[in-house]
């Protein structure tokens, strides 16, 4: 940080609705000057679960699935 003065980074995830909220709390309970906001956006996978049986019985999986093909298992 700023001449070698500790700092701390505080990271807030929140709705879009409640930027000015957040923004204004981090303000007034915080000892900063101002606030850098970042709109992020998220892409899920199509999610689906299935069961599995293994020598140790039944598992449930999480499938992802992506424009037709299988993505992710979990």
């Amino acid at each position: 940080m700023k001449k070698s003065r500790p700092g701390v980074l505080l990271t807030v995830l929140c709705a879009e609705g409640d930027t000015d909220r957040f923004s204004e709390m981090m303000l007034r309970e915080t000892s900063a000057f101002g606030v850098r906001r970042t709109l992020a956006e998220r892409r899920k996978l199509r999610r689906e679960f299935a069961t599995a049986r293994t020598r140790f019985g039944k598992v449930t999986m999480k499938l992802g699935h992506s424009t037709g093909s299988c993505a992710c298992r979990a």
